[in-house]
């Protein structure tokens, strides 16, 4: 009876000895699965921060301190923004001041000068579908949503304030499609928000407008207007004047 008990004791004591190996083991292999999910999302991290990084328009400096401060960690989508969004105010500010000037904003391209207010303007274009050129611009990611587009050209995305005229992007020239008048080649405006937007919109419109079919041209006979001395074959009378012209057949009711 005692060598039973004996041998059931052992048994105990070796089937708990091996339920706590294994219990060992399962707790490094879920330290282990932690650490790879670990890597792998600080892997993300940086990635998600060299691509915002690119696509922002602060100078190299800034993007290195905003690099040092979240790289190597995880961190929140909403924390980078707010870093991005920081560092944006911060040389704004020191812009207005006049501690600082240009902001970095105007980067060299293949034989060019292309600036950020471009680019984003690039980047409104292509929210809008229309073409890109990429031999100047290079790859231009367009915005996704008016929201993400505002918050890039005012550095604010609480909108707390209302809607805001201010712009980190400085100036830029004057298109052919801006919503406002042009004087000459050389003219440059502020690169506002609804500057922005109206250009592509004004854009758009016109690449729509273009792509109807021109039905008119099939009876409209275009030539140049001259001057109104020089006007041939236009009399401009009043309605009540013009000529009666009797009905070739009746009009059906």
């Amino acid at each position: 009876m005692v060598e039973t008990t004996s041998t059931e004791v052992s048994q105990q004591i070796e089937v708990s000895g091996r339920l706590q190996e294994q219990q060992q083991q399962i707790a490094e292999q879920r330290q282990e699965v932690e650490r790879l999910l670990g890597e792998v999302g600080i892997q993300k991290a940086g990635l998600l921060l060299e691509r915002r990084l690119q696509e922002s328009i602060l100078p190299e400096a800034a993007r290195a301190q905003v690099r040092q401060r979240l790289q190597g960690r995880l961190f929140e989508e909403q924390e980078l923004e707010n870093e991005i969004n920081s560092a944006q105010a911060l040389l704004a500010q020191l812009s207005r001041d006049g501690l600082i000037r240009g902001n970095g904003y105007e980067k060299a391209s293949i034989g060019s000068m292309v600036t950020e207010a471009e680019k984003v303007q690039a980047a409104f274009d292509a929210m809008f579908d229309l073409d890109i050129d990429t031999s100047k611009l290079g790859n231009i990611r367009g915005f996704v949503s008016i929201h993400e587009a505002y918050s890039r050209v005012t550095g604010d995305s609480s909108l707390r304030a209302g809607i805001s005229n201010s712009s980190h992007l400085g100036a830029i020239q004057v298109a052919e499609s801006a919503p406002i008048g042009r004087i000459n080649e050389a003219d440059t405006t502020t690169a506002s928000f609804s500057y922005l937007l109206g250009t592509s919109m004004n854009k758009r419109l016109l690449k729509d407008y273009q792509a109807w079919p021109a039905e008119w041209q099939k009876f409209v006979t275009i030539a140049p207007f001259g001057t109104s001395s020089s006007r041939r074959g236009c009399a401009w009378e009043p309605l009540a004047a013009c000529r009666s012209w009797p009905k070739i057949r009746p009009i059906a009711q």
